[in-house]
This record gives C-alpha cells, sequence and structure tokens, in this order.
C-alpha cells in the first residue's frame, strides 16, 4: 500500500492511500460527510488484487487539511460539492490514475460528489456506484437544512462543542441499529472520532453545499450515460427508499440493491452483503473478480 499527502492547486493537501496492481481497473471510495477513509476500508481490502483503489479524505476531513477560512461566502464555496470534485480530479490527476476511465464509490455525501465529478468530467468516468445516497433533497428538506446551518453559524464555541457532541451521538443513532453498537464497539468509536475531528467549516458549509439548489441531479438523470448501481439500507433514516427507488428508474443504467437490515451506515454495519453487491457489479462491469 503507498499512503502520503499531495497538495492541490488552492493551497491544501490531501491524505491519500492506494492499494492494488498498476495495470488494473481504478477505483475510487469517497467518504461521506464528516467521515473520512476509514468508513471505506473494507471495499479497498475487499477489492485487493483485482482493482487499484485510491481512497482520500476530504478537505476539513481526516487527515486532510481544512482551509483557512474568509468571509462567509468564501467559506461556502470553499466546501461546496463542484470544489470536492474539483479536489478530486487535482489527486486524480497527480496520482496519474487519469489514464483510464474511474470507477466511483460515494457514500452518501461521497454520492453527492460521485455525481458532480461525473456532470464536470464525464468521460474520466467509468460506473459509479453510490451507497446510502440520493440526486437531491426535496425543497423543504433542503431550506430546514439551511435554517439549521443558520443557527450553527451563530454559536459560540462553548454552544457549538456541545452541538457537536449532541449531533454526534444523534449520528450514531441514524447510521447503525442499537445491535450493533453493541456489538461493534470499536467501529463506534473509529465513527465517532471521525466526526469529532472534522472542522467546524466541514460542518457547516457541507451541509449548506449539498442543501443548495445548485445539487439537485434529478433532471440530469437522463444524461447519465455510464452504469450506475445504487445500495440503499431499508432502514435508512436520512435517505428515504423512495429516493432509491426513484433513482433506479431515472438513470439509464441503473441497478438497486436493497439491505433490509441496514440504516444510512449500511457499508460499515451490512459490509458483508454490500461488499457483495460492489463485487458482482464490478465483475460484470470490468470482467474481474472481487
Amino acid at each position: 500500500m503507498r499512503s502520503g499527502r499531495v497538495r492541490i492547486a488552492v493551497g491544501i493537501e490531501l491524505h491519500y492511500s492506494l492499494q492494488g496492481p498498476e495495470d488494473a481497473p481504478v477505483v475510487v471510495g469517497i467518504h461521506g460527510y464528516l467521515a473520512n477513509a476509514a468508513t471505506l476500508v473494507s471495499v479497498q481490502s475487499f477489492l485487493d488484487g483485482h482493482y487499484r483503489v485510491l481512497l482520500y479524505d476530504q478537505r476539513g476531513h481526516g487527515l486532510s487539511d481544512a482551509p483557512a477560512s474568509g468571509t462567509d461566502d468564501g467559506d461556502a464555496a470553499l466546501y461546496s460539492l463542484e470544489r470536492l470534485a474539483r479536489d478530486l480530479d487535482e489527486l486524480i490527476t497527480a496520482l496519474e490514475l487519469d489514464r483510464q476511465p474511474l470507477v466511483l464509490v460515494g457514500q452518501s455525501m461521497g454520492g453527492f460528489v460521485a455525481f458532480t465529478y461525473y456532470g464536470l468530467f464525464p468521460h474520466k468516468v467509468r460506473s459509479i456506484v453510490a451507497i446510502s445516497s440520493t440526486l437531491g433533497y426535496t425543497a423543504e428538506t433542503r431550506c430546514r437544512m439551511r435554517e439549521q446551518v443558520e443557527a450553527w453559524k451563530l454559536q459560540d464555541l462553548v454552544t457549538w462543542n456541545a452541538t457537536r457532541s449532541s449531533l454526534t451521538r444523534i449520528a450514531a443513532s441514524w447510521n447503525f441499529t442499537h445491535a450493533w453498537v453493541r456489538l461493534r464497539p470499536g467501529e463506534l468509536t473509529t465513527f465517532t472520532r471521525a466526526i469529532d475531528e472534522a472542522s467546524r467549516l466541514a460542518w457547516i458549509y457541507c451541509v449548506q453545499g449539498f442543501s443548495s439548489n445548485a445539487y439537485d441531479y434529478w433532471c440530469r438523470a437522463p444524461m447519465v450515460c455510464v452504469p450506475v448501481l445504487v445500495v440503499h439500507g431499508g432502514q435508512d433514516p436520512l435517505i428515504p427508499e423512495a429516493d432509491a427507488i426513484r433513482m433506479q428508474q431515472v438513470l439509464p443504467d441503473c441497478q438497486m440493491v436493497r439491505i433490509a437490515l441496514g440504516r444510512h451506515g449500511v457499508l460499515l454495519e451490512c459490509s458483508a452483503a454490500v461488499l457483495n453487491a460492489v463485487g458482482t457489479f464490478l465483475a460484470a462491469l470490468t470482467g474481474h473478480p472481487p
């Protein structure tokens, strides 16, 4: 395995790990909101030997740098989905992984980044795997998110720290069943630590980015000309199952796999079922076994 940090044009460094044969199909794992690359290690391990798998921490997350704060509008731009997608493109170029189209595996917000990346660089994408993700929120949900963001901006440091601690506990219940939490306390600790380590600007402006009108991929779905796999947890409290079903209907070449007992963190909680679905999809696409 090769790991390190790459400085991109905006002056920050992104942490990454790269594993697999140099001549193998390239798979890029894109983690979700407030998570980090560790949440996708199972994908890297599962595909090892047959695929070249890149994992990385997005800006303001994990071991990657957080951009310096500027004006309110500037901060929002620093964490827009387009900016996150362009970060990925700079990383891929720096690592010389742009010689063949990529398979993008995005979890939650990582799926938003994957579809945004496809919109910017369609010729660089071979397929997309969207886990616990959607093509856009309803107007009501976006409005509620923006109101929450504005409240976070006004909090002093003490209040913010209390808010973050409370939301970290709530996030665990959104992502995992109580039974999984009891059986996997170590993995839960890793998950909550990632949330605690994310920068305050990432907390605020990533939400502002994916709750904006700019991310509404439903109208562009018919123009997605690559195969897509949608993996949805049947007990996900954040992404309605109706969204996953609709994605299968509106994306021209889309398969959907429903993991009945999974919540939003289905990739961690039901990893064997998710990895089997991903492996089957990739094998059909590339001819390479998982």
